[in-house]
C-alpha cells in the first residue's frame, strides 16, 4: 500500500508481571520469545502501546531497543 513498505508486522499487545516477580528478568525474557517467533515468521518489525503515563512501560520498552515513532491521540465525549 502506499503508507508502508511492509504488507506485515507484529504487535506485542501487552506485557505483563505480577509486581513481586518483576526485576527477574522475566519480561525481558516473554519478549525475547516473542521477537525471535516474529523474525522466524520473517516478520520485518514489532510495535506495541502503552499509556503515556506508564512510565515504566516506557523505561522498560526503551531498554529492549524500542523506539516511539508515533503518538495515539484519543477525544472522550461525555454521554448525556
Amino acid at each position: 500500500n502506499e503508507f508502508t513498505q511492509f504488507n506485515m508486522h507484529g504487535i506485542i499487545q501487552m506485557v505483563w508481571v505480577e509486581k513481586d516477580q518483576r526485576k527477574q528478568g522475566l519480561a525481558m525474557q516473554l519478549v525475547n520469545h516473542m521477537e525471535d517467533t516474529f523474525k522466524n515468521l520473517k516478520v520485518p518489525y514489532c510495535e506495541i502501546q502503552y499509556s503515556a503515563s506508564n512510565i515504566e512501560a516506557a523505561a522498560f520498552w526503551e531498554k529492549v531497543g524500542y523506539q516511539i515513532v508515533s503518538h495515539n491521540c484519543r477525544k472522550v465525549f461525555a454521554e448525556k
